[in-house]
């Protein structure tokens, strides 16, 4: 019996040890597996942060891009704005105008580039601004030359003075003398107002058009 007994802890001590050991392969491998799968977790992560950062980059690109395309269509609707829209004075351009020209009135002639109704639409609004002015009003073609913009020029240097100073003031652009180009000839249109010359001579010409750089004098 004392055999048996002996025989039956022996059993129940190696059957133990043998648990202790499988016990220990299996911490073993749980230790291993948790090392294996956070690794792998790991590299799954920074994959997707590299594939999520890559596609942030390439929207960003988009972005950009669809920006860039934005504002250039701005600027060419402004640009075509600029070209159907007919030249205006603003009220705060046409009182300033107004008030430089009514300090020191003189005698003026409006010479309008022919065949153009928006720069004649121009030149009406600016001669509302020679008030007590003797005012003459006329048309003329220049061969060989395309006028544009605005030209103020004239045989009274005091007056002429006055008028770019009250068109500096009303910040509009022009120019000193009309464009006469070599061989250029001018044709003369009808003409209306006093008969004796004007001391200013104001020429509207047609307004610049990206087109027309190859016709500046």
């Amino acid at each position: 019996m004392t055999t048996n007994i002996l025989s039956s802890i022996a059993w129940w001590n190696w059957f133990w040890q043998l648990a202790g050991v499988v016990l220990l392969l299996l911490t073993f491998g749980a230790g291993l597996g948790t090392v294996v799968t956070g690794r792998w977790l790991n590299a799954e992560q920074s994959a997707e942060i590299r594939q999520q950062r890559g596609r942030i980059a390439e929207l960003n690109e988009q972005a950009a891009q669809l920006s860039k395309e934005a504002e250039e269509a701005r600027l060419k609707q402004l640009q075509l704005q600029s070209i159907v829209e007919w030249r205006t004075l603003s009220k705060e351009q046409l009182d300033a105008l107004t008030a430089e020209l009514s300090a020191n009135p003189s005698s003026v002639e409006i010479i309008v580039v022919g065949n153009d109704p928006e720069a004649l639409f121009f030149a009406i609004q600016l001669s509302k601004a020679f008030k007590g002015w003797q005012v003459a009003t006329g048309n003329s073609d220049m061969m060989g030359v395309l006028e544009i913009g605005l030209s103020i020029s004239g045989i009274d240097e005091v007056a002429v003075r006055n008028v770019r100073s009250a068109f500096t003031a009303a910040k509009l652009g022009f120019a000193d003398q009309r464009p006469r180009p070599p061989g250029a000839t001018m044709g003369f249109g009808s003409r209306s107002g006093p008969k004796e010359p004007s001391k200013v001579t104001l020429s509207v010409g047609s307004k610049f058009r990206p087109e027309m750089e190859t016709f500046r004098p």
